[in-house]
């Protein structure tokens, strides 16, 4: 692939790909954004959201102190290689949950090649003027252009 694709990724595609290993393409997706091989879009509301769940889930999940300190230290600097996307002004249709509209919001206003969810329930994957796959096809996509 010659230009890295612009990625909105979902929440839940990252606490799979850090924290459980059932799903091999979001093991596959933290590792593409590990080795910077995809540009990551964040809007303020989506490393909000970011940010507040992987804090509960290591504090809650982690023993070690240090450990949950380092694993939010990573997560800063993927949120530092990333691109901001100021979603302020951007208006979307209503979701089937109102706040994954977010994602949505940020791949609009960043001009996103993919918005990745495996969150079938919030009516993301219904649109046609974004991109949006599941894990499972954003690897087999990534894979078939590069």
């Amino acid at each position: 692939m010659k230009n890295k694709p612009k990625v909105v990724v979902d929440t839940n595609i990252f606490i799979k790909g850090w924290f459980f290993d059932d799903i091999s393409s979001t093991i596959t997706i933290m590792d593409l954004i590990d080795k910077r091989k995809i540009q990551l879009l964040f809007s303020q509301e989506t490393i909000g959201e970011l940010v507040y769940v992987m804090k509960n889930f290591v504090r809650h999940n982690i023993e070690d102190k240090n450990e949950q300190v380092e694993m939010l230290k990573d997560l800063m600097i993927l949120f530092y290689y990333g691109t901001s996307v100021n979603t302020s002004e951007v208006n979307v249709v209503p979701l089937n949950d109102k706040y994954d509209e977010m994602f949505l919001k940020c791949a609009i206003k960043g001009c996103a090649d993919y918005l990745v969810s495996n969150d079938f329930r919030s009516g993301l994957h219904q649109f046609e003027d974004i991109r949006v796959l599941s894990s499972d096809e954003f690897i087999k996509t990534y894979e078939n252009v590069g």
